[in-house]
């Protein structure tokens, strides 16, 4: 039925993938091997327009904090990224594997200058 919501499969992403690197229709269609009208379908998925939009956003916002990073100080970019890249391991320790928590946790060790005999 058209606009009935459907789990997106690897081939949504491939498409998805295609229109935001700015394919059009008929190339993003060659490149996942679907027909154009297979596309026109897909834009009918609520599921697949949503995940569209927010990949998009999710590019702009992404675009954004580069600019503004480019009008930073050097020094203060560096700050910014290793709180993020710490954010991540911290995250990586609560939710991943107990091998990649314990990986993460000493990452984080290490980079705060703490010896860990764990």
């Amino acid at each position: 039925m058209k606009g009935e919501q459907k789990e997106l499969k690897p081939l949504h992403h491939r498409v998805i993938d295609a229109m935001l690197n700015g394919a059009s229709q008929t190339d993003a269609a060659r490149d996942a091997g679907v027909t154009t009208r297979a596309i026109r379908y897909m834009q009918q998925n609520p599921a697949f327009v949503a995940e569209l939009e927010r990949r998009r956003a999710a590019r702009a916002e992404a675009m954004d904090r580069s600019a503004a990073f480019a009008r930073m100080d050097p020094a203060r970019v560096l700050d910014v990224r290793c709180m993020e890249a710490v954010e991540m391991l911290v995250a990586r320790m609560r939710d991943g594997r107990p091998a990649e928590s314990m990986k993460a946790a000493r990452t984080v060790l290490d980079i705060a200058g703490v010896s860990a005999s764990v």
